[in-house]
């Protein structure tokens, strides 16, 4: 699957700014740095909004999951966007089928592994001349591409969802 140069240039840009203002990565980390954080907050629900950052297997869902890669930045304007509506907020990719552990394993493993290369400068280096912001999927493979999405809600006991697909 090609890479799009320009999320390639936004994490180098983002790493490397957390490099250069370490005192921000902890406003990073929170799920409400854009705003948005409920007053009555609870504890339960501090843990609930925290960033995925390990792949599972979701009861609900019935199907293994891994990180999201865009989800640190979706997340926090989502959860900005939906203030004041008192509800959770999370993103991850869903595998299902025969290999869908190994498919949810290997996902989350690639992403552990490209976030700690890019700690190194010569990583982030070659990288950016491997994927310069430009490139990636064509028009045309982008238009022959599918995707499905599936928009989960539970409240009260009460699970519910949509897929979307395109």
């Amino acid at each position: 699957m090609p890479i799009s140069g320009g999320s390639v240039a936004s994490g180098i840009n983002m790493v490397e700014y957390l490099m250069e203002n370490r005192s921000d990565i902890r406003n990073y980390k929170n799920p409400y740095s854009c705003g948005g954080e409920p007053s009555d907050l609870s504890e339960e629900r501090k843990i609930a909004q925290r960033d995925i950052k390990h792949f599972g297997y979701s009861a609900s869902l019935q199907a293994w999951y891994a990180p999201f890669f865009m989800a640190g930045t979706n997340t926090r304007i989502v959860r900005r966007s939906m203030a004041g509506l008192n509800c959770d907020y999370n993103e991850v990719m869903t595998f299902s089928g025969s290999f869908a552990l190994i498919k949810a394993f290997g996902t989350w493993f690639r992403g552990t592994l490209l976030q700690t290369l890019m700690i190194f400068a010569c990583f982030r280096r070659f990288l950016s001349r491997m994927v310069p912001p430009g490139t990636g999927p064509s028009d045309e493979v982008q238009k022959a591409g599918k995707w499905a999405m599936v928009v989960a809600a539970e409240s009260n006991n009460t699970f519910v969802y949509g897929d979307v697909v395109g």
